[in-house]
């Protein structure tokens, strides 16, 4: 297999191959602005193994450095013009933090104990969200952590925010930063071995946290109450939060949700369908 580059000029699509690989299964890549030009990475796994390869294209899909491989499965990326950090999972519960400057040399890596978590720029630092079991709460517990562009990484912290319910499972946090706070969204669901009426099997939730990660809010503010709330993205234009999730059963509702900070909160407008597509067999039914 091979990841390919494809540029739009005179109306016609080009492709360019950035590397040819033996058989093996490739991810997405996530692509972000570094300098000018573009930092693209993927990662791909042979058998029980991954290795997470990255390189730097120009504006013409042209590969201009080696392609660098490393160790582990590539699971955020984020750019702050002149430098990216990418965060790559190597063993179990363990993540490494690896900044690069504007040509992609390495400048510093630091370690997180986790295996999935996202990252955004907060101003001054990178900010690090992820969910770990909390043996003491049983339940599961977001937590947050800092890098510095020096590489310096702090302890992990405790977001304190409450629960909806008793054994709480919490997981896949998203970030976005809007100028002078984050909002972090993620999906909340009851442990199916617990007996307690709580919300739906996964319903997405928000809390405002400062730059450095603090909760501003004691109550997550719920974004999407549906039981299959499942895959996000998130992102601020400054003026407001909007946040997209997926039917995590696949082929199933696309939904668009705004979230405005308020003096008393998260201010959350109504979902909104972006694209809705019936199961081959209701397809098959309305045809009929």
């Amino acid at each position: 297999m091979s990841i390919v580059s494809a540029v739009l000029r005179n109306r016609h699509l080009v492709s360019r191959e950035i590397i040819s690989l033996t058989p093996a299964h490739q991810s997405v890549p996530q692509l972000v602005p570094l300098s000018g030009r573009y930092l693209a990475v993927w990662f791909e796994t042979r058998g029980e193994g991954a290795v997470t390869r990255r390189a730097i294209l120009d504006g013409a899909g042209n590969r201009l450095t080696p392609v660098v491989e490393t160790d582990g499965r590539a699971i955020a990326v984020e750019s702050i013009g002149e430098s990216a950090l990418i965060l790559t999972t190597t063993d179990y519960a363990k993540a490494v933090a690896t900044q690069l400057d504007g040509n992609g040399e390495v400048l510093s890596t630091s370690s997180i104990t986790t295996t999935e978590a996202a990252v955004v720029w907060a101003g001054t630092h990178y900010l690090v969200a992820w969910s770990a079991y909390d043996v003491h709460r049983r339940e599961s517990s977001m937590f947050t952590s800092i890098i510095t562009t020096a590489g310096t990484t702090t302890l992990p912290r405790r977001v304190e925010v409450s629960n909806l319910a008793e054994r709480m499972s919490n997981s896949s946090p998203v970030l976005a930063f809007d100028g002078n706070n984050v909002l972090m969204a993620w999906t909340t669901s009851v442990d199916p071995e617990w007996p307690v009426i709580g919300p739906h099997a996964a319903t997405s939730v928000a809390v405002l946290l400062s730059p450095s990660g603090t909760a501003l809010q004691t109550v997550p503010a719920v974004v999407v109450a549906d039981e299959w709330a499942g895959r996000q993205s998130l992102a601020s234009s400054g003026a407001e939060f909007l946040l997209v999730t997926a039917d995590i059963r696949g082929g199933g509702k696309i939904r668009a949700t705004t979230i405005v900070p308020a003096a008393t909160g998260l201010s959350v407008e109504k979902s909104r369908d972006l694209f809705l597509t019936a199961s081959p067999s209701r397809r098959r039914s309305a045809a009929r």
